[in-house]
C-alpha cells in the first residue's frame, strides 16, 4: 500500500522549524509507516525519501528517532547535498541536530570531478567534511588514488590522505606518506617521504607539489631526481616541463653516468632547448674514474651547453682551480669540450705535474680515455722546477709541447725561442750553472723530475762554476714561483 501522501498529511509539523529548535528531518515519502510511541520511533518501508534542510535522503528502509533527531537508513542508501555532493552506501546515521554522517558498506562519494569508494565514511554537512580510516580509493578523470586514510573538504574540493598513499595516473606512480590532492586545480601536495615513478624517472622526496594541469613541480627535503643516464639531488628542485626550465637549491648535485662527470654547487639553472644549465656558489665539476684518479675542478661559475656539432661544451670562470693525483692548475677560465676531450685553459694559466711549474699565455691539456696525453703551452711558455730554497731550474720558449704516459709526464718538447737555466748535478752535488739559448729543445722527465735537457739547433751558452749567491741573472724573464697557489688535495680547489 502507498503510504507517501497520508505520511505528508499526518506528519506536517515535523518539515517545520520552531522558534530556538534546530530542524526537525523531513519524511517526504514511504511505501509503509510504523509508529512506535513508546520508543519514539518511526520505521520506513519502502521507496522511503527524506529531507533535511538542503540534504535529500532516500533508502529502502529507515528508522527515525524522533527524541534524537536522529536517521539510520538501510539499503541503497543515497545522501544528496544540492547538486554538488552525493553520497551513496549500505547504510547511514545521519544526526539532524549535528548534521554528521556515518556511512557504512560499499560507500561511494561523488562530486562533479571526483568519485570515492571506501567500506566506512564520517561526514559533517555542516563543515562539508568527511574522513575515512580503513582505506579508500579516489578516481578522477586522469588519476587514482589509494590511501589507508583520507580526509575530504567538499567545500574547497580538497582531499588529504595519510598512510600508504599512492597515485596513478596516466605517466606517473606517485607514492607518499602523507599527501593532499586539489582535484580543481589538478595539484598533488607531498608532506611525508614521497617517490614518483615513470618510465624514465625516479623522483623522491619529503616535501613538494606538482601540478599535473600546467606539468609543473617543486620538490624539498632531500629532493633527487634520477633518468637511465642522469640525476639531480638537492635541497629543493623545481622544474616546468612545458618551458624546459628547472632550478636546483642547496646541496646541488648532478651526475652523468655516461660521461662520468658530478657537477655540483648550491644553486643550478636548467635549460631544455636548446640544452644548457648554470651553477653558481661552490661550483664543482668532477670527472670521476673508476681508478681512482678523478678530475676536480672548481670556479664561480660552471656553463654546460651543447655546442652547433652536437657536443656539449663546459665553460667555467673566475677563478678557475683543478686537482688530479697527477696534474693540478690554475686560471682564470677555462673551456672544456666532450668531443675532443680537450681542457683550454685561459688567463694566467698555470700547471703543475710532480715538480713541475707550467706557465703561458693560454696552455691546451688533452686527455684521452679520461687519462692525460699532452698538453700545449701557447706564448710565453716557461716551466721551473724547484732545485733547493734558492735555485730553481728554468725552461722557456714560444711554445710548448709536453707528453704524458700513464697519466706521468715523461717529455717536454720546447720549439721556439728555447732558453734554459739549468743546474747540473752529480750524486746529488752540484757541479755548475748551466744557461743556454737554443732554438729547439726537448726535455726528458722521470719520477716528475727533470733527467735530462737535450738541446738542438746549434745551442749557445756557458757552464759555469756553482755561484755563491742567488742573483737577478739565474732568473729567466717572466720567472714568478706560484707554488702556495696550487691545490694540494681535492678540498683545496675551493682555497683562494
Amino acid at each position: 500500500m502507498f503510504l507517501g501522501f497520508y505520511c505528508l498529511l499526518w506528519l506536517p509539523a515535523e518539515g517545520q522549524q520552531q522558534a530556538g529548535k534546530k530542524s526537525k528531518v523531513e519524511i517526504l515519502n514511504a511505501d509503509i509507516l510504523k509508529i512506535d510511541r513508546t520508543r519514539h520511533l518511526k520505521k520506513l518501508v519502502g521507496h522511503v525519501r527524506m529531507k533535511h534542510e538542503d540534504i535529500l535522503l532516500s533508502c529502502d528502509s529507515a528508522l527515525v528517532f524522533d527524541n534524537s533527531n536522529v536517521v539510520e537508513a538501510f539499503s541503497n542508501v543515497s545522501l544528496n547535498q544540492g547538486d554538488t555532493l552525493f553520497l551513496d552506501g549500505d547504510y547511514i546515521r545521519y544526526d539532524g541536530d549535528t548534521k554528521k554522517a556515518q556511512v557504512k558498506g560499499h560507500v561511494r562519494l561523488r562530486d562533479a570531478k571526483s568519485t570515492l569508494v571506501t567500506d566506512a565514511l564520517e561526514f559533517d554537512m555542516n563543515n562539508n567534511v568527511g574522513y575515512y580510516l580503513n582505506g579508500g580509493v579516489i578516481t578522477s578523470e586522469k588519476n587514482t588514488i589509494r590511501s589507508r586514510e583520507g580526509y575530504y573538504h567538499s567545500r574547497t574540493k580538497e582531499y588529504f590522505y595519510k598512510g600508504a598513499v599512492q597515485v596513478k595516473t596516466p605517466e606517473y606512480t606517485i607514492t607518499s606518506d602523507t599527501l593532499r590532492y586539489d582535484p580543481v586545480e589538478d595539484i598533488t601536495y607531498f608532506y611525508g617521504p614521497t617517490q614518483i615513478r615513470s618510465d624514465s624517472v625516479f623522483i623522491s622526496c619529503e616535501r613538494g607539489w606538482y601540478n599535473l594541469k600546467k606539468d609543473i613541480s617543486e620538490f624539498s627535503m632531500h629532493a633527487f631526481l634520477q633518468t637511465k643516464e642522469h640525476s639531480v639531488r638537492g635541497d629543493s628542485l623545481y622544474y616546468d616541463k612545458n618551458r624546459g626550465y628547472g632550478t636546483a637549491r642547496g646541496n646541488v648535485e648532478m651526475l652523468d653516468t655516461v660521461q662520468k662527470v658530478i657537477l655540483s654547487g648550491e644553486h643550478a639553472v636548467y635549460y631544455e632547448n636548446p640544452e644548457r644549465s648554470v651553477i653558481t656558489d661552490k661550483a664543482l665539476f668532477i670527472q670521476y674514474n673508476t681508478g681512482g684518479d678523478s678530475l676536480y675542478l672548481h670556479a664561480d661559475t660552471l656553463r654546460s651547453f651543447i655546442d652547433t656539432s652536437g657536443y656539449r661544451m663546459l665553460s667555467t670562470y673566475y677563478g678557475v682551480r683543478i686537482y688530479s693525483k697527477d696534474m693540478q692548475g690554475v686560471c682564470d677560465s677555462l673551456a672544456y669540450s666532450f668531443a675532443d676531450s680537450v681542457i683550454r685553459m685561459y688567463g694566467e694559466p698555470v700547471i703543475w705535474s710532480g715538480e713541475n711549474q707550467m706557465t703561458a699565455q693560454t696552455i691546451y691539456l688533452f686527455t684521452k680515455g679520461r687519462k692525460m696525453d699532452h698538453f700545449e703551452m701557447k706564448g710565453e711558455a716557461l716551466i721551473i722546477s724547484r732545485y733547493d730554497t734558492a735555485r730553481f731550474n728554468q725552461i722557456k720558449g714560444k711554445n710548448m709541447t709536453g707528453y704524458f704516459r700513464d697519466n706521468q709526464l715523461y717529455r717536454i718538447d720546447v720549439n721556439g725561442n728555447g732558453q734554459s737555466i739549468y743546474y747540473p748535478e752529480d750524486q746529488g752535488d752540484i757541479i755548475g750553472f748551466n744557461k743556454v739559448e737554443c732554438s729547439n729543445i726537448v726535455i726528458w722527465v722521470s719520477d716528475n723530475k727533470i733527467k735530462r735537457i737535450i738541446m738542438l739547433k746549434a745551442p749557445t751558452g756557458t757552464l759555469d762554476p756553482p755561484p755563491e749567491k742567488v742573483t737577478a741573472d739565474q732568473r729567466l724573464k717572466g720567472f714568478v714561483w706560484l707554488d702556495a697557489k696550487r691545490p694540494r688535495l681535492p678540498e683545496d680547489v675551493f682555497r683562494k
